[in-house]
């Protein structure tokens, strides 16, 4: 099934690293982190040098950032609500969380069971219980995530 993950609609890459996060969490070696990279961003990823910067340990977003990855991910919470409230200023507000929501589910339409190697989530039911939206999924071939 993995050819399938290069077949999503625009999908031209993937990133593959180790996975920090869940290594962090549970102190042991696990699978590695597959991550789609859509043409769009691969083109702005190549205009921040990233042919030369592959496989190296170091920032090619902001290289000279004194900010804490902590910080960082508050102002891209706060940036996102700024952008929501401004493009939808009549509606319910909704929370980073939906995006997250949104995209997990696309990738499940795409791929199914195999999405839980693009998630990094230790089991489907985990998914289906919080990040998948059954009505988002329904749509099938009428949803578009870019």
């Amino acid at each position: 099934m993995r050819n399938r993950w290069f077949s999503l609609v625009g999908i031209s890459n993937l990133i593959v690293t180790d996975n920090l996060k869940v290594q962090r969490i549970t102190g042991k070696k696990c699978p590695p982190k597959f991550i789609p990279i859509h043409a769009k961003l691969e083109e702005y990823l190549h205009s921040l040098d990233w042919s030369n910067n592959h496989g190296r340990n170091s920032y090619i977003i902001e290289p000279n950032r004194t900010s804490t990855v902590a910080t960082m991910m508050v102002v891209c919470t706060r940036a996102f609500s700024h952008f929501y409230r401004q493009a939808f200023p009549n509606q319910p507000y909704k929370s980073l969380g939906v995006l997250r929501k949104t995209y997990l589910s696309y990738l499940y339409r795409e791929t199914e069971e195999h999405m839980i190697k693009l998630s990094s989530h230790g089991n489907m039911r985990t998914l289906e219980t919080h990040y998948l939206d059954k009505r988002l999924i329904a749509k099938g071939a009428k949803m578009e995530m870019f």
